[in-house]
Formats: C-alpha cells, structure tokens, sequence
C-alpha cells in the first residue's frame, strides 16, 4: 500500500487585464465592452468578479454582442473567432474578439401567414416595425410576444408564433413573413 499526499498551492486567480474587439467600424470598442458582463475590473471587482475570466461568461457577452448588432439591422453579424490568452506570470488574461458586422438591413415587408385568428390590420398593429425602418431582433422578439398574448385573450393559450426574415442582401432588405399558429 501506498498513501500519496497532494498540495495544491491554486495562487491568485488570473485577472482580465484586456478585452479587444477587432473588425469593428460602426460601434466603438467601449459602446460594445458596456455591453459585457466581464472588465477589466474596477472598484467593485474584488467582490463581483468581474475580471475574473469564465468560460460561460465570455460566452454570455459575445452573444450579447450578437444581440447588440442584431437590434441595429446587422443581421449577418458574427464572431469569426475568440482568442484567449494567458501573460508569462500567468497573473493575466488577455481577450480578443474578431467580428464581421456585415451591412445595416432595413425592412421591406411584414407580412402574415397561417391561422389568422385576428384580421392582418389588427395584427400589423402589435408590430413596432413598418417598412423602411431599420430591422430589430428586439422589436420582432417583442412582437411575436405581443401577439402570443392577444391570442391567448381568445382562449388560444398555447399559440406558437414565429418570425421567418427572408434577406435581399443586394438591396439590403428584409422581408419578414410572420407565422401564426393559434393551436387548439
């Protein structure tokens, strides 16, 4: 038999010491970090661990970004790639960030199909976008809420309610095509 005995000496956790986005041109680097959960730290770090790298946090924040891209019209957005590195002292992390915003689309259309429990102009009503307005992940989100909610009032309570955008990416505009399905 042998008995081993481990000591672990873990240290001081590595603290962010930079955050950088590359490939962006229409928002600047600090309108885009306030969007971040993770900092470079500040006073209050000590105790929010903010500038404490995670995983699942880096992952919150570049889909926060996406979000953020995705309600002013950029709907081909992406984060081409992440990097995370490491200082020799190993007391800092460093991370960067490669995107393509892709064009601003606006909307050309919004129209409604399947089973139309309220009248086109009734439902058109409940959409805070009109054509010519510059697309929002936002608004499409809060729309098909709102008219989730209004079939409900009818008793339709398990409604299913999706958003299908169709992109002309030569003119830079999106057709939307709402889908209704009220269920039983």
């Amino acid at each position: 038999r042998v008995q081993v005995r481990m000591d672990v000496d873990e240290g001081e956790p590595a603290t962010i010491k930079e955050i950088n986005i590359v490939g962006n041109k229409v928002f600047s680097d600090e309108e885009l970090l306030d969007q971040f959960e993770l900092t470079t730290g500040g006073m209050f770090s000590f105790f929010t661990s903010d500038n404490q790298y995670a995983k699942e946090k880096l992952s919150g924040d570049t889909e926060k970004l996406r979000n953020y891209y995705l309600d002013r019209g950029y709907l081909k957005f992406q984060v081409v790639s992440t990097q995370v590195a490491i200082s020799p002292d190993n007391k800092g992390m460093f991370i960067t960030l490669n995107v393509d915003e892709g064009e601003k689309f606006t909307v050309k259309d919004i129209k409604f199909s399947g089973e139309l429990i309220y009248t086109e102009e009734q439902l058109r009503s409940l959409v805070p976008l009109r054509a010519g307005d510059t697309y929002s992940g936002a608004a499409i989100s809060f729309a098909e809420e709102r008219i989730s909610e209004w079939l409900g009032f009818k008793g339709y309570a398990f409604a299913n309610v999706l958003s299908v955008p169709e992109l002309d990416e030569e003119n830079l505009e999106v057709s939307l095509t709402i889908f209704v399905d009220p269920k039983q």
